[in-house]
């Protein structure tokens, strides 16, 4: 989480200093949010095997952005946040995601503009899941019996999408597709056969301008 976390600081970073001399470029940051319905997770068959709830199909996220139009023909965005997919009795979830899009913009009457752009996507998913409870013992502090464990995932995916976008809102419709099958991994348990996942999702977006320059 932590590499994830710099990595994606280091994209705004090095994004701000490579474009600070461009002219003819507008800056814009905003806030983003959505549902998204993602297709596969065989790891729902091992859940239900196990007797935990499944990871639902469709989330929710979080994202903040910024957005670059460079002579007003064309919009490179960096985005990062959080997306949830769902919280039940004995699993809860969360995924954060980094993304780069570029895109063609077509201008449209009233300053109003539709982008065609792609999707450079990495996903860090991670699933939380219970079985029962586990028991303590203060006078010797430790854990027994204890059935949670963690399972992390990183997702490469690309795709196309299509915004909407004046000077207040954009709206967007996209689908990510996933790219290199990818085997869970644990830092709480030694898997064995972990399944390989390779996950597509179809999302809709909402975004906010808070700042434009």
């Amino acid at each position: 989480m932590k590499t994830f976390l710099c990595t994606l600081a280091f994209v705004f970073v090095f994004s701000n200093s490579l474009f600070a001399q461009t002219e003819e470029l507008g800056v814009s940051f905003y806030l983003k949010g959505g549902f998204s319905h993602s297709y596969g997770f065989k790891l729902n068959n091992t859940l239900s095997y196990l007797g935990c709830k499944q990871i639902p199909a469709i989330s929710a996220f979080g994202l903040f952005g910024i957005s670059y139009d460079i002579k007003k023909k064309v919009e490179v965005a960096f985005e990062g946040g959080i997306g949830g997919m769902g919280y039940g009795e004995k699993t809860r979830s969360l995924n954060t995601t980094a993304i780069l899009s570029a895109g063609y913009i077509l201008a449209l009457p009233k300053k109003n503009r539709l982008i065609f752009a792609g999707n450079l996507v990495l996903d860090e998913h991670h699933v939380y899941a219970y079985r029962e409870k586990g028991n303590l013992n203060f006078q010797n502090p430790e854990l027994t019996n204890t059935n949670m464990f963690h399972l992390k995932l990183y997702q490469f995916m690309i795709g196309p999408k299509i915004t909407w976008r004046n000077e207040l809102f954009h709206v967007g419709i996209g689908y990510d597709f996933g790219v290199v099958p990818i085997r869970w991994r644990s830092d709480n348990l030694k898997l064995s056969n972990s399944p390989k996942e390779r996950i597509d999702r179809f999302y809709l977006s909402l975004a906010f301008n808070i700042a434009t320059y």
